[in-house]
């Protein structure tokens, strides 16, 4: 093969090469999972509450399409100057990105979506990231929780699903990390059934600080006294 044969030959095939790279970077992302609300971006931002199977109607303040992932959408929200961006919901199959100024506390939410496909996020306030000490403890997972638990990637997702759920007022958590088990739970640390440290293996407890006091060492010592003295009063 002569020189000039053999260095088209090598450029042909680069075109090609850069052809299917080119390709392969601007292919979507896999469809969403909304099967355990867990987080469907490769940032796990942790300033945007886990992707759950909801929307709210008739609340569209801008939409995208051809939005080929969770990330750009999120990041077109992240972006917007136009109106104050609070929740995206993103529709991975077609590709559709809408974004709103409203949150899940809106009339017009829905769980699980009244349309096919639809992610909801949206973005944690201030006050949802105020979260007392993790603690080596557990509350027997008594109480209004959801049940089967929620499997998350961590400990911030389980925290991001006690934010927003809307069946109860969730209070605490409690977070298996070898299992990705999130109890979500209205009860605190005052419970009778708050045991530190849990009397199973790998549980972490936390709850939100909210206007209530965290436990600590000795807000237990005081609740175990407390029972004593109850006890020794009964018998």
């Amino acid at each position: 093969m002569r020189m000039r044969d053999m260095i088209q030959v090598l450029l042909r095939a680069a075109i090609v090469l850069g052809s299917l790279a080119e390709n392969e970077a601007i292919l979507p992302g896999p469809p969403l999972d909304l099967t355990h609300n867990v987080p469907n971006t490769t940032k796990q931002d942790k300033n945007w509450t886990v992707i759950r199977n909801a929307c709210i109607k008739d609340n569209n303040h801008k939409q995208f399409d051809r939005v080929l992932t969770l990330d750009v959408c999120i990041e077109n929200c992240d972006n917007e100057d136009g109106i104050n961006c609070q929740s995206i919901e993103y529709h991975s199959s077609n590709q559709l990105c809408a974004l709103s100024v409203s949150r899940s506390n809106s009339e017009n939410y829905t769980e699980p979506c009244y349309k096919d496909g639809w992610g909801y996020m949206e973005r944690l306030l201030d006050d949802d990231q105020i979260w007392c000490d993790i603690r080596t403890a557990c509350s027997s997972h008594t109480g209004k929780h959801s049940i089967p638990p929620f499997k998350v990637t961590d400990i911030n997702a389980c925290k991001a699903n006690c934010v927003t759920y809307r069946s109860i007022k969730c209070q605490s958590i409690e977070y298996h990390e070898a299992g990705r088990d999130c109890f979500i739970s209205e009860t605190r640390f005052n419970s009778d059934n708050y045991t530190e440290p849990c009397y199973l293996d790998g549980w972490q407890y936390t709850e939100r600080r909210l206007d209530e006091e965290c436990p600590s060492s000795t807000n237990e010592a005081e609740r175990t006294s407390a029972t004593t003295d109850v006890s020794t009063n009964v018998y």
